[in-house]
Order: C-alpha cells, then structure tokens, then sequence
C-alpha cells in the first residue's frame, strides 16, 4: 500500500515543524512529507516542498497525485491555537481537499485537523472541529512511556518545544515513522467530527554493530569448519583427512585421467639388422674400388649416406640457434648460478623453440578444461561441507557417516598460509620469496635451490638455512596432503614427464649432430688404408709383369704369379680391410641404431614441446583456480558491506517521548546466539550458494574485459580458463588477483543474512531477545540502560489503569469526567534483523469542541495565513 501524506500550515513559528521532519527525514526516521503553505496555493494548481532524505524540493502536487501509485492520501491541516500563530484560513483547507478529491478520486483521503496547543494558553478558536475531518489534540506533553510521569507543555514553553514536539506528534499520528506499517487513523473513520487528544511515543534501537559482531562470528571459518547439518546420515570429521584428499583426488582423475596424457611416446632404442657378411663384401668390393680410383672419401660418403644425422643436426642446429638461452634452460633445467629453472622459465622455454620448430603448435597446445576446474572445485567444496554435487564426486563416507575436513585448508589453502620463512638475504640469493600452499612445482623449485644453497657452505645468505629447512620441510609435507596440494602434484608429474620426454628428444638430436666427428675419424682410417692398398696393388702389378717376362723367358712356373699375386693382394687387403676397415662397419651398426631414434626425435619433438606448454597451461590454470578458490573458502560469505544505518545516528534536541538507542551485547550472548545460527548457515553444500554468488559477480568485477559474459554468468568460468596462454594476462589471472587482494565480495553472504536477519526478527526472535540486553540512550550517551528500560513497554496493546493524558487544556467539566483518558492504543513497528522500530500512539474518546478550554465563540487569534 502506498500513502501520500501532505501536510497544510501555516508559515510562520511553525516552520520549525518542517526543519525537525526534514532533520529526521535526513537521519532515515521518517517517510517522505508533502509541505504546503498558503502562499504556495494558486488557483489552477498547488505547489509543495517534498521532504525526503533530508533534502527539499519543489513540486507540484498534481505531479504527485497524478503520477504515484497511491491506495491512500492524508491531508493534515497544522490548526496552532497560540497566541501570535497565524492559522490556514477554512476556505484554504477546504480548496486543497477538495483539489485533492478531485485529482485523485480513486485513493481514500484522510482528513485530519491537527490542534495545537498549551497549557496556560489564552488564545481560542471557534473552529476546533470540523465535519467529516479527524480533529486531533496533540497532548501537551511529554513523558519516556506510558505511565511515566509527564511533563506539561505550557505556553511559556512554546519555542523550545514547538518544532519537535509537534513533529513528533505527527509522525506517530500519522504513521510517518520508517518501517512503521500504519498508524492510529488508518480505517478509522467512524470517529469523525469530534475532538480527541492524541499522544505518541516512538523508539528506533539500533542493532547495525551487534548484527555486525554477530556475522564476523557466524561466518567465520577461520578456527575450523563446523560440522554441517540437514545431511540424510550423521556427518563427522575425517579421521585421516590427507587419505580423504588422496581419495577425491583420485575420483578427479579418474574422470580427467585425459588431460594428464602426453601425445607422444618416449624415444626408444631400436634393434635393426647389423651389416651382414653380404654386405661386408660388397663393402669391401667398393673400397678396393675407390681405392683403385683413389676416391675414398665420396665411396665413405655414399655408403654412410642412408644413416647420415644430417637431418636431425639441421633440426638440432635450427633450435639451437632460434633460442640460444631458451634452448639452455629447457635442456638444463638450470639459470644463470646454477640454481634451478622454475617450471613457468622451462614452459616459456619450451614455448620458444615450439614456436621455432611448428609456429603454429604453441596456439594448438592450449586447452580450457573447463570441466576439469569445475569438478576440481565441487570436490574441494564437497570435502568441507559433504554436499552432492557430481555424479563422480560424492561426499566421501567412512562406516555410517559423511565425512568433513575439520578446516578448510586441508581442502583448498588460500594465499595466507604461504611458505615466506625467508629472510631478506636468503631470498634475494634464492630468487624467491614465497610459495603458495598449492604450488607444488614452486615447492620443488624452493627444495633443489635450498639444497643448492646448503651445498655452498657458509654464508650470510644460508647461515639460517637450516632452519628454514627445518620449517620448509614441515610445512611442504602438511600442505602436500591437501586435496589441492595432491592434484596439483598429479598435474605436476606430468608436466615433469612431458619435459622429460622433450628433453630425451633433444638430447637424441644434440648427439646427432656430434655424428660427423666419428664420420671423419672413419673417412681418416680409410685414408691410410688407401695408401696401403695402393703400394700392394703397385708391387702386385710389378710382379705380375715379372712372373710374364719370366713365363715368355723360358719359365712356364713363373706364369702362375699371374694368378697368385693378385689373389695374395686381395687377401692381403681382405685382412688389412678387416683390421682396419671395421669403424665404418661399426659406425654403420650404430648409426642403424641411433637413425631410429633420431626419426623419432625428429617426428615428435614439437608434440613433445607442445605437450609442455599445454600441461603448463593446465598447470598455471590450476594455480589460478586454487588461488582462487582458497580465497573463496578462507572468507566464503565476504567481507560485510559498510552501509549507513538510520537507527545508530544520534540525532538531538529529542522529545523524551522519542528515544533512539544502539543495542549492545556482551561476549556471552553472542557465543549462545552463534550455535543456532551456523546451524542454520552451515548445511550440507552451504558452499554452492557462496560459489554461485561469487561466479555471478564476476563479470562486473573485472570490469570492461569481461562485460558480454554478464548474460550468463557460469560463461565466465569457460571464458576465464581458455585465455591462459604465456605471456597473456588472462581473465583468470585477473580474476584470481581479484580475489586474492580485495577478498570475495560481500554479496557472497549478503542474500543469506538477509534470510538469518529475517528469521531474527520471526521464527527466531527468542535468539534475538538474547542478543538485546542493553541499549546505549540517544539522550545519555555513554550511559548504557536495559532494553526493557529502554522500550518502556511501547509493545503493550493494553493501556494502564487510569492512564490518561495532560488534562490542563480541558474545561472542570471534561476532566471531571475523565475526558483525558486513554480509551484506545495502537501499536506498530517491525524488525530488521536484530533492529527494531516501535511506535505506540494512544487517542480518547471523542468529546465536543465546548471540552476544551481553547473553545470560545469569538476566537482571540491572528490573522489567518
């Protein structure tokens, strides 16, 4: 329902009425007032201040009524029947109803005549009440309750006490308090046309700090996760929570066991056919031939030719060259000092030469595993707080419990657990100055370059490594059991195997092109074999000439040197080819060997580097989810918003009758109201709706990068992982930073607490009551008073015996019959979360004008306004 209050007065003294409900409109007391004066009223339309949120504006009220959505309008006419107090002339109040009648015929309007006055006063009026309009004596005075003690305001009293009192007294009658759904006059239209008194009281006990306290202890998960309720099966703590982490991580890899394959195959050793006595022969046959020609380099050449490492030396050479020092750190695996290279320089390395050898195969090794990270996070979530989420990933259960990890480290550790034991000197020399929980390949990297380190000796930089050693060596196996410290570790082998495999192919390729040497030490040994060959052939060639000129002299024998010196001149160069000649025969066998392998490096090489880069990728895509994660479960609701709250701004120059407090609590009261809470907070899976939050606040928090994925906010997990490649500040990395500096925003939590704070206010008001032990008073700051104290009984429907108003401005005859007594209360307000807003308005029985001793048939007041 939606009302419109106007308020019709008089300018003069009562200006200060509109400065007190423009104070407190400021302060979020009161709801938005229409302020109208006299002079502001034309014949084709009316013009008001609209007081709202502490500020004025002028509009017109034809605007108002024409464009709001209205059920209800109150029209109150300010009546001061005090001495020197202008008063709105009749025909003006009839006018404004009557334009409001018309202009908004299908609102009820409420009429309402607002009488003020003093005790002691002189002035009178004969218009004290009117038909068809409520007339309202707004009692002069002023008490903390019913039943109290009031104090009468008399007419001496007047200035002080005029703005705020009647203010009020307007707010209570009228139901402008914030939060304060009606007030006494709503319906109430059978009391029309009598005069009654009117009194009100109003209380806002601000609980912003207690509530404050109380989500900080609710929320917190930082001493340990509780145990979540609503589960099917009782749920208690692992017992072995590093075998429960080993476990789902097991689970994970068994449905992403793909992404932790290498798509070639290690190099092997072949076993191919040596050179057979055939083929010996024929390779003699060629020597002697080539040495005969005396060209036994090109014969060595050709018959190499089909086991030359050419090919792989080109390819060695090629890489060698494009990147000198990428090539030095992927095959080393160390830096300049010999420390050793970290898994990020070997992934850039391999990314380099991958480039060199396949431009293309850098782009072609990323992959977003969305699914991975998905599933990667449900099981970390489902380890604290046993909720089902995948099919594959269920809450582990041990007898017949679920079983939880008793903190959330032991899950998925956040950036504030992170190695960083190292003093200034240590870590410049080591080149590092933290490691984060989860960084498993980093963790390796600190371990190799401490040894490093302690294989130096003495120093100022190491002279406290062993302590550190000490303390390194404790907090890598504690947090290596973590679930995330176990799939970063399976992530981690594989990157090491999959540059195990590259290095193995680049080493097959360095030696390769160390082939010549060996090829020029055979071409060598032929060489002086040649030389041999060739005085044998000479001598046999003399003595064969010989054995003719003997044969044709008269001695046949001698014709058979013919045949026996060249056969003696191949079994001599059979023996001397046999003794010296078998390191070609011999680099051959080897070669026949090795030309395998060298193939093979050739083939895979760039899929073994590309396999590099692709599980480097998932790998610093892992180290961005775990940083991200670990920021979600080291503060999973967020950080509280810091918003203004109306009910803790002191505002002075109060009426007693309107208090405002801050509640307070004590350490006690929080500790029991905290149990039933978290209760109602940490039910199985209470992290999905803590992650969905986050996820959909993603897209505004990265701001213009990531602006078309706020259609769907679940695209940004896709979205986020793809964009990792080296060199590339991705939206995953932003994301992750995100988190990680500024913390999960409080939107996390915020939806829930709204629910927690509105079940403090319902089904839970008896934790709530616990919670409000004391107040400290607007009136009395410092002072601290019970809640009790403070409230006055203002949520009594019932009035006190004999209860009744100020009787000081009734005639003898209406007090004498207890005109001034109570005959009706009405109380309203509401609570948000922990705060409370409470008003009680009480009315008399309606009695005539001639009641009051402000009545005279000639009235003693000034000109009308």
């Amino acid at each position: 329902m939606t009302t419109l209050t106007l308020v019709l007065a008089p300018t003069g003294p009562l200006d200060s009425v509109r400065d007190a409900l423009q104070d407190w409109s400021g302060a979020g007391l009161i709801d938005r007032v229409l302020w109208i004066e006299p002079h502001m009223i034309t014949r084709s339309d009316v013009s008001a201040l609209s007081i709202e949120n502490g500020r004025l504006e002028g509009i017109t009220l034809e605007r108002v009524l024409g464009g709001a959505d209205l059920t209800r309008v109150y029209l109150t006419v300010l009546v001061p029947v005090l001495a020197g107090h202008r008063v709105v002339h009749p025909e003006v109040e009839r006018y404004v109803a009557e334009y409001v009648e018309a202009t908004r015929y299908d609102a009820a309007a409420t009429y309402v005549r607002a009488i003020i006055t003093r005790v002691g006063e002189r002035a009178t009026s004969d218009v004290l009440a009117v038909d068809g309009w409520h007339n309202i004596v707004l009692s002069p005075e002023d008490s903390t309750g019913p039943g109290m003690g009031a104090t009468e305001l008399r007419s001496s009293t007047v200035s002080p006490t005029l703005g705020a009192h009647t203010a009020a007294g307007l707010a209570g009658l009228l139901g402008l308090w914030t939060d304060v759904a009606t007030g006494p006059l709503d319906g109430d239209d059978g009391a029309v046309g009598g005069i009654r008194l009117a009194r009100s009281y109003y209380r806002h006990l601000g609980a912003h700090g207690v509530e404050t306290q109380l989500r900080s202890r609710v929320y917190d998960v930082s001493g340990g996760v509780p145990l979540p309720s609503g589960a099917s099966l009782p749920v208690e703590y692992f017992n072995r929570p590093a075998e429960a982490a080993q476990a789902m991580s097991d689970r994970l890899w068994a449905r992403h066991g793909s992404v932790l394959s290498t798509s070639t195959p290690h190099t092997r050793a072949d076993t191919p056919s040596p050179v057979g006595g055939g083929e010996r022969w024929r390779l003699f046959g060629g020597f002697l031939a080539s040495a005969l020609r005396n060209s036994v380099r090109p014969w060595v050449a050709r018959a190499y030719q089909p086991v030359s490492a050419e090919p792989a030396a080109m390819m060695h050479s090629h890489l060698v060259n494009a990147d000198p020092a990428s090539y030095a750190v992927l095959t080393n695996g160390t830096l300049g000092g010999g420390l050793a290279a970290s898994w990020a320089d070997t992934r850039h390395a391999a990314g380099s030469l991958l480039a060199a050898c396949d431009p293309g195969g850098e782009a072609s090794a990323t992959d977003p595993t969305v699914s991975l990270w998905r599933d990667y996070a449900s099981g970390g979530f489902t380890l604290i707080d046993a909720g089902e989420r995948e099919v594959g990933l269920p809450p582990i259960q041990e007898g017949a419990s679920l079983r939880v990890v008793t903190e959330t480290n032991l899950a998925l550790p956040g950036d504030g657990v992170s190695f960083q034991g190292l003093s200034q000197p240590l870590a410049e020399t080591l080149g590092m100055r933290s490691v984060a929980p989860y960084d498993v390949l980093a963790t390796r990297q600190l371990d190799a370059r401490l040894g490093v380190v302690e294989r130096r000796g003495a120093s100022a930089a190491n002279s406290d490594t062993a302590l550190v050693r000490r303390y390194f060596d404790e907090w890598r196996s504690y947090y290596a059991a973590t679930y995330a410290g176990q799939v970063g570790g399976r992530i981690g082998d594989a990157y090491q195997r999959a540059l195990t495999g590259a290095r193995e192919h680049l080493a097959v390729l360095r030696t390769a092109s160390g082939g010549h040497v060996e090829l020029r030490e055979v071409i060598d040994t032929q060489q002086g074999l040649l030389r041999w060959v060739q005085i044998g052939a000479g001598v046999t060639l003399v003595l064969m000439i010989l054995s003719v000129w003997f044969g044709v002299q008269g001695t046949p024998l001698a014709l058979g040197g013919v045949v026996l010196f060249p056969l003696a001149w191949l079994g001599t160069c059979s023996l001397i080819y046999a003794r010296g000649g078998r390191g070609l025969v011999d680099l051959i066998n080897s070669r026949r060997v090795s030309v395998g392998k060298e193939g093979a490096a050739r083939q895979h090489v760039a899929a073994a580097l590309a396999d590099v880069c692709r599980l480097g990728i998932v790998y610093e895509q892992f180290l961005a989810w775990s940083r991200i994660l670990g920021s979600v479960t080291d503060a999973p609701f967020g950080t509280p918003s810091r918003r203004a709250e109306a009910p803790e701004t002191m505002v002075s120059d109060l009426p007693l009758s309107m208090r405002l407090g801050a509640a307070q609590t004590g350490e006690d009261q929080l500790a029991a109201a905290v149990v039933p809470l978290r209760g109602e907070v940490f039910e199985t899976g209470w992290l999905s709706e803590c992650w969905a939050a986050i996820v959909a606040a993603a897209p505004e928090r990265l701001g213009v990068r990531a602006a078309d994925l706020a259609t769907g906010p679940q695209t940004i997990l896709g979205a986020a992982a793809a964009a990792g490649r080296p060199g590339e500040e991705s939206l995953l990395s932003v994301w992750a930073e995100a988190l990680a500096s500024s913390g999960v925003d409080a939107s996390a939590g915020d939806e829930q607490w709204q629910r927690i704070l509105d079940a403090l206010g319902g089904r839970l008001s008896d934790v709530s009551d616990g919670l409000l032990g004391s107040v400290i008073d607007s009136r009395q700051l410092g002072v601290t008073v019970a809640s009790d104290t403070f409230l006055r009984g203002l949520d009594s429907l019932q009035p006190l015996p004999n209860d009744r108003m100020s009787d000081g401005i009734m005639t003898e005859g209406a007090r004498a019959v207890q005109l001034a007594r109570v005959d009706r209360s009405h109380v309203d307000g509401s609570r948000r979360g922990l705060s409370r807003v409470m008003s009680l308005s009480q009315l008399t029985v309606p009695f005539g004008p001639v009641g009051l001793v402000a009545h005279h048939a000639t009235p003693v007041l000034g000109q009308h306004s």
